[in-house]
Formats: structure tokens, C-alpha cells, sequence
């Protein structure tokens, strides 16, 4: 009896480890010898064990598919989420043009001149079906400095700290003018930023941007001697004129007085508006404007002594908007070279017992030379004439 349930329950176990073999499903495996070796506790209590490296490839394929189905799923939920939140982002914005009915536009131009009135337009129109009240108008811009104003228009309001458009019917369009004006060292491009605040409403803000073209920095100097030729210890006078040819006002101008020759110095005539140094050599122009033309004198007293050729005198100029660019001008003079003063010579004429003696004058240094010549020969002959007319006196008297 006991051989027959053995033995059927051997058949037993044979038909269950069939099936779960054609079914896949193996017992706890474990790593035994560097092998899978799935083990199954039968009815009677044995283990057995085989090695079955093919189930356990096609158990990695099960589970790489149980995967990739996994992040298809992770994948069409995350499409999912990402459509419902641009449904949501579409919603909010319909919402907000049901909310907010009121439209707003800035146009302005794409260059601006520095130192010139930009106009900016602002369009607002109520698109709702209900009228738009108390709406706050403001501007700012990106150059602080920047002055601004609305212009007048019907229903625009002018407060202390701000303005105020009373009223937007349904489907009315206003049209606005924002006046601003550069300044004149503006270079930076320009933005401009409006913002209309409804009564009931949500905000809104335009921007606009310029670039600016800056303003041309300029000036001209000449320089004039009263003389083109001088001798030693004369004075020469000098003017200096400074125009300023740009677009833009000048400041804070210096002007350098020079003699390029040593034991030289200019000194500029003093004027009211034009600040000079101690030594008079160096005049400071706090402004100028554009076209403006300044006028300066300088003067100097050439030495007694030690001076000779072409005299060159030089004036340096420079602002502050022009940097340090300098702009030069020059004066040239002739100096003459003085002869020293001869000492008077006497001349003395002597004939028979009578004597005549001349005592010379100074030679003059130009053409009086020729006359004083003539006037020496003239006494010469005279003299001779006298000479030869004492024997011939004398010997009447003895007849």
C-alpha cells in the first residue's frame, strides 16, 4: 500500500513540475556555483534542482518589456500633464481678455536725435461691452533724467502725481500723445514703458525702444598777429578766436598761450567771462554754445636782445566733450635783426691858415643815410670853395 502511494505521488509530482514548467513559473531561485538553480520543494518533502540558463533569458526579455511598457506609460502621462497645462495656460489667457476688455499699444520711432522732443503714441480701446472708468495713465523711462509729459486730449485729466483718462465706451478707441525731451549728452538707446491701470481691472504695460544718435562735438580756433614782421623790444598782440562748429555745447574749454622759442611768454589780455591762471598764459571758457564764437587777446614784449628769424606762437584748445582732443592754431612773425648805433665821427677840412671842422651827427639806421651823405658832400665843396677864394680876396686888397 505504502509503495502504491509512493508511487503516485511520484506521478504527481512529475505531472505538477510538467506544468509549471510549460507555465514558466519556477520556484525561489538562488546562485549556487556561479548558475541559476531553481529549486521546488515536492510533496514528500525533496528538492529538485536544475540549471536553466534559457528561462532566465527569456524572464530578462519579460521584465525589459514590463519596462519599456512602464516609461510609455510615464511618457504619455507626462504628455498628458504638459497638454492639460497649455489648456490651462489658454483658458487663463481667454479668461483674461473676458476680464480685462481694455487694449493697449505704444509706438514710437526707431531712432531718436539727442537733445530733440520724442512724441510716443498711445492707442487704448475698450473691446468689452461695458465702459472702462478711471483709467491711470503713467510712463517711465530707462534715462531718468528724461523729461516727460502727456498732451492734451478730451477726457484726460491732469493730476498732482498723475493722469487720468475718465472714460472708454464700449468698442471706443482713444488715440494719446506722450511728449519727451532728450538731453543733449543722451548716447544710450532710449526705452519707454506705459502702464494703464483700469478702475476694476488688471493692469497693462507697453514698451518701446529708440536708439539714439548722439550730438556732434566741435570747435575751430584761428590765431592772427597784429604784424608779420617785428625787431627786438616791440610788442606784438594776437587774437585768438574759438568757434563751436558741432550740434553740441561746449564746456569747460582751456586754452594754452606758448612761444615755441625759450625766454618767450604771452600773456592773455584779461575779459570778463574767461577765468585766467596766475601766470595769464592758460584761459578757462565755461561754456559755449553751438555757433557761438568767443574772442581772446593775448599780447608780449619781444626781448632787447637774442632774438632773430620766425617767431611761432601756438595756442592749444580742448572741452570737455571733445576729450582729449586738442586743436591747435599758429601765429608766425618776422623778426628783423636791429644794426648797433655808430659813434659820431668829427670831420675835420684843413686849407692854407684857415680851418673848418665838423662834427658828424648819428648815421640813421634807414634810408635818412642818403640825405646825411648828401648834405656832407654839399659842406666838403663849400669848404673847398672857401679854401680857393682866400688868395683871390686877399690880392684885391693889395691893389
Amino acid at each position: 500500500m505504502k509503495k502504491r502511494i509512493r508511487k503516485h505521488a511520484g506521478e504527481a509530482a512529475a505531472v505538477i513540475f510538467t506544468l509549471l514548467f510549460l507555465c514558466g513559473n519556477w520556484g525561489n531561485c538562488e546562485k549556487v556555483s556561479g548558475a541559476d538553480v531553481e529549486k521546488m520543494e515536492l510533496s514528500d518533502g525533496t528538492v529538485n534542482a536544475e540549471l536553466w540558463d534559457g528561462e532566465q533569458s527569456r524572464q530578462e526579455v519579460t521584465d525589459t518589456e514590463e519596462k519599456q511598457e512602464e516609461k510609455e506609460k510615464e511618457d504619455t502621462e507626462e504628455t498628458q500633464e504638459e497638454v492639460t497645462e497649455e489648456n490651462k495656460e489658454e483658458s487663463a489667457e481667454e479668461e483674461e481678455e473676458i476680464k480685462n476688455p481694455l487694449t493697449l499699444l505704444l509706438n514710437g520711432e526707431p531712432v531718436l536725435k539727442a537733445g530733440e522732443a520724442a512724441v510716443y503714441e498711445v492707442t487704448l480701446k475698450n473691446t468689452g461691452e461695458e465702459k472702462i472708468s478711471d483709467i491711470i495713465l503713467n510712463s517711465a523711462f530707462s534715462c531718468p533724467k528724461v523729461t516727460w509729459q502727456w498732451q492734451e486730449a478730451s477726457g484726460l485729466n491732469f493730476l498732482e502725481d498723475r493722469s487720468v483718462l475718465s472714460v472708454l465706451e464700449p468698442g471706443q478707441e482713444v488715440l494719446l500723445f506722450l511728449t519727451a525731451q532728450l538731453l543733449p549728452e543722451q548716447k544710450e538707446p532710449l526705452t519707454c514703458t506705459v502702464t494703464a491701470s483700469p478702475e476694476d481691472g488688471v493692469s497693462l504695460e507697453a514698451v518701446w525702444t529708440s536708439e539714439i544718435e548722439p550730438l556732434k562735438a566741435d570747435f575751430s580756433v584761428e590765431k592772427i598777429a597784429d604784424r608779420s614782421t617785428a625787431v627786438a623790444g616791440e610788442e606784438i598782440s594776437y587774437e585768438i578766436r574759438i568757434q563751436n562748429t558741432g550740434e553740441l555745447t561746449l564746456h569747460s574749454l582751456i586754452t594754452t598761450e606758448r612761444f615755441l622759442k625759450e625766454g618767450i611768454r604771452a600773456e592773455f589780455v584779461e575779459k570778463e567771462g574767461v577765468e585766467l591762471n596766475e601766470a595769464k598764459d592758460k584761459a578757462f571758457i565755461p561754456i559755449l554754445n553751438p555757433g557761438e564764437c568767443i574772442v581772446l587777446k593775448a599780447k608780449v614784449k619781444l626781448p632787447e636782445r637774442g632774438v632773430e628769424g620766425e617767431l611761432l606762437n601756438e595756442v592749444i584748445v580742448l572741452s570737455k566733450e571733445t576729450g582729449e582732443r586738442e586743436v591747435t592754431a599758429q601765429a608766425s612773425v618776422q623778426t628783423l635783426k636791429v644794426l648797433d648805433t655808430p659813434t659820431p665821427v668829427p670831420v675835420q677840412i684843413q686849407g692854407g691858415t684857415s680851418a673848418i671842422q665838423y662834427e658828424g651827427k648819428e648815421i640813421p639806421k634807414t634810408e635818412d643815410r642818403t640825405k646825411t651823405e648828401k648834405m656832407h658832400s654839399l659842406l666838403a665843396a663849400s669848404a673847398m670853395l672857401c679854401i680857393l677864394l682866400v688868395p683871390v680876396l686877399k690880392g684885391k686888397r693889395k691893389h
